[in-house]
């Protein structure tokens, strides 16, 4: 409970370390999410919202992230700018029983995943 609570003390996107690739003439944001939990992350969505608005807001999603872990989601045809933000929007863990957005139905804990 006390580390499904307190996830984003775990969990998190690393904006400082993206990197854009120019593959066949299309960029490529790499966007890395660090995983410090002991639990495989199924299931990880990142919203990076880039210059401009609401609109340009596209979404990286990263699967199976190991235990104390950094894995890259890849942004494609992103225009080569630094993005403004970057938001955790999901995670899933099956292992730590575990879903964000999470649920008010359980105010102890409300990210309990069964």
């Amino acid at each position: 409970m006390e580390l499904r609570n307190n996830w984003y003390s775990y969990i998190s996107v690393e904006p400082r370390d993206f990197r854009f690739s120019l593959l066949q003439s299309t960029s490529v944001m790499e966007v890395p999410i660090q995983n410090n939990t002991d639990y495989l992350l199924d299931k990880v969505v990142i919203a990076v919202k880039q210059a401009g608005g609401a609109s340009n807001t596209e979404q990286v999603t990263i699967y199976n992230i190991p235990p104390h872990s950094v894995k890259t989601g890849k942004l494609q045809d992103s225009p080569a700018r630094a993005p403004i933000d970057f938001e955790i929007t999901k995670i899933m863990s099956t292992d730590m029983k575990f879903i964000y957005p999470g649920s008010r139905s359980n105010a102890m804990d409300p990210y309990f995943y069964k």
